[in-house]
């Protein structure tokens, strides 16, 4: 157990060489300098992507979107061609659905 725990640091040694948390960073840095009406369209990983793709950016294909807990049985038939997928909830809290 030693050796797995001593691959990691403390949030302290971070802070001394520079390194910021989440909450730090999004507190100083993306709130600070970003225009808080436009947060709705960051804030969704599928809207993100399709800002992104009108812009002219690369971006991974979309294999589909599970719209509501009951488009859940509809997984299997989405990814039955695909050798390796990810799921991703569009916004952070929507992971509680998958627990």
């Amino acid at each position: 157990m030693q050796s797995f725990l001593s691959r990691f640091t403390s949030p302290w040694k971070l802070r001394q060489r520079g390194i910021m948390g989440m909450n730090k960073r999004n507190h100083s840095y993306i709130g600070r300098y970003n225009n808080r009406s436009l947060y709705p369209l960051v804030d969704d990983k599928l809207k993100t992507k399709l800002i992104a793709q009108q812009a002219g950016a690369t971006v991974p294909e979309l294999i589909g979107v599970i719209g509501s807990q009951v488009d859940v049985k509809t997984i299997h038939d989405m990814v039955k061609d695909w050798p390796g997928f990810v799921i991703k909830p569009a916004q952070a809290q929507a992971v509680k659905a998958f627990w």
